[in-house]
C-alpha cells in the first residue's frame, strides 16, 4: 500500500488512460476485421445476385418469341372455330334435307302402292340416318365448344405474356 500512495495520482490517471486507449484499439480493430469479413460476404452476395439477374435476363428474352407464337395458335383456332361453326351449320342443313326425305317416306308410303316392307326398311334406313346426323352434331357442338375455350384460354396466356413482357421491360 505504500507503494500505491508513492506514485502520484496523475500518473495512475496517465496509465489508465493508455490502458483505456489499448482497450479503445482493440475494440477497433476487431470491428475493422468484423466489417471486412462482411463487406467480403456482401461482395460475393452482390456478384451472386448479379449473375442470377443475368441468367434471368436471358431466360425471359425467349418470351415475345412464345408470345408470337401464342398469339399465331389463337389465330389458328379461331380460324378452326369459324370452320367447325360453318361445319355444324352445314350439318343442321343436311340434318333438316334427310327429316325432309323421311318425312316424304312416310307420305310416300300411305298414297303409293309399293310394298309396307321396304317402305319400313327405308323409314328406318332414313331415321338411322338422322339419328347419325344428331349424333354428329351433337359432336361438333362439343369440339365447338372446346375449340371456344381454347381460344379464351390462350387470349388468356398472351394477355398474361403482355402484362409479363411489360413489367420485364422495367427491369434494368
Amino acid at each position: 500500500m505504500n507503494i500505491l500512495k508513492s506514485i502520484p495520482w496523475r500518473k495512475w490517471i496517465f496509465v489508465a488512460g493508455l490502458v483505456g486507449l489499448g482497450i479503445n484499439g482493440l475494440v477497433q480493430v476487431t470491428l475493422q476485421r468484423d466489417m471486412r469479413d462482411k463487406t467480403t460476404v456482401l461482395a460475393s452476395q452482390v456478384r451472386q445476385a448479379q449473375s442470377l439477374s443475368g441468367k434471368m435476363t436471358d431466360s425471359l428474352s425467349g418470351l415475345p418469341v412464345v408470345e408470337h407464337q401464342s398469339e399465331n395458335m389463337a389465330s389458328t383456332l379461331q380460324q378452326l372455330s369459324s370452320q367447325t361453326a360453318d361445319m355444324d351449320h352445314g350439318l343442321a342443313i343436311l340434318q333438316q334435307t334427310v327429316q325432309g326425305i323421311a318425312n316424304a317416306i312416310q307420305s310416300l308410303g300411305g298414297s303409293t302402292s309399293a310394298s309396307s316392307t321396304s317402305l319400313t326398311q327405308a323409314s328406318r334406313a332414313a331415321q338411322a340416318l338422322l339419328s347419325t346426323l344428331q349424333s354428329i352434331q351433337s359432336t361438333n357442338t362439343g369440339v365447338l365448344a372446346n375449340l371456344n375455350q381454347m381460344e379464351s384460354d390462350q387470349q388468356a396466356i398472351n394477355a398474361d405474356l403482355h402484362a409479363m413482357n411489360q413489367k420485364m421491360a422495367l427491369v434494368p
